[in-house]
């Protein structure tokens, strides 16, 4: 064959060989780079991508059995021998809702009862007894009022005249 010229991607179409076999051996040559190329990525892509875990062998675990029946039967027995009731310290349930209100606050019951009519049973007219009953605790807020008392100044007139005022005009 005649001299292998190198090939780049910056080589243009002058710098070619003209030998037609020429020209088809280092298309062979540039597809078996292609395929080593491919192969390589592919052989990347899985380690970078793939699966990690290690592939067993199922008859592989045949081997070690008699020695994990005795090492499962001495944990199990320690296991029992050390078996106490494990406290729970959990976290304290968080509070939904509002806070109660506080102790010193001034409370004024109000017992809401059904009306008479509503007492008796409509079917056989005995009267209902109490099953339950609901307690609510409600907050009335009562704006503060600035009250200010004012005095009126009063005077009296004697022998009945009055004070002199003096009338100024501009």
């Amino acid at each position: 064959m005649a001299k292998e010229t190198k090939i780049t991607a910056e080589t243009s179409k002058e710098e070619l060989p003209s030998n037609v076999e020429t020209l088809k051996s280092m298309v062979l040559t540039l597809l078996e780079q292609i395929d080593d190329l491919t192969g390589q990525l592919h052989y990347l892509k899985r380690q970078l991508f793939g699966k990690k875990s290690e592939k067993l062998d199922p008859a592989q675990r045949l081997l070690f059995e008699d020695m994990y029946e005795e090492v499962k039967a001495k944990v199990e027995q320690q296991r029992e021998e050390k078996a106490e009731p494990v406290k729970k310290t959990g976290r304290k349930k968080k509070h939904n809702g509002r806070n109660p209100l506080p102790a010193d606050l001034p409370r004024e019951t109000i017992k809401i009862e059904p009306s008479e009519e509503e007492k008796i049973c409509p079917v056989c007219n005995t009267p209902k007894e109490v099953i339950g009953s609901e307690t609510t605790e409600v907050l009335e807020y009562v704006p503060a009022v600035n009250r200010r008392f004012k005095l009126g100044h009063y005077e009296r007139v004697q022998n009945g005249s009055v004070k002199p005022v003096v009338i100024y005009y501009f």
